[in-house]
């Protein structure tokens, strides 16, 4: 592994983690504000319509390994944030 592998698994885990504790935080607020979100049935479970992947906070384009640093670039905690706020 290249020290430039060992960054960009750090920096994965970071991001991943970051993502974890920004979903927690969000759906710890009051369950009011997604009453009218559209809803279905998993099995036993009950999830939100809405699916918000993280690729783009990691830099999975699918595109081309520069559009995955620019993504992994512009995804810094706080847009990351505040693109799971908005959804």
């Amino acid at each position: 592994m290249s020290m430039s592998d060992d960054g960009d698994t750090r920096r994965a885990f970071l991001g991943t983690a970051g993502m974890i504790a920004a979903v927690s935080a969000a759906s710890a607020k009051d369950s009011v504000a997604d009453a009218g979100m559209p809803k279905i049935k998993l099995g036993k479970h009950t999830v939100s319509r809405l699916v918000c992947g993280n690729n783009p906070f990691n830099g999975g384009s699918h595109t081309s390994v520069l559009l995955n640093e620019e993504m992994r670039r512009y995804y810094d905690p706080e847009q990351t944030l505040k693109t799971l706020r908005r959804c």
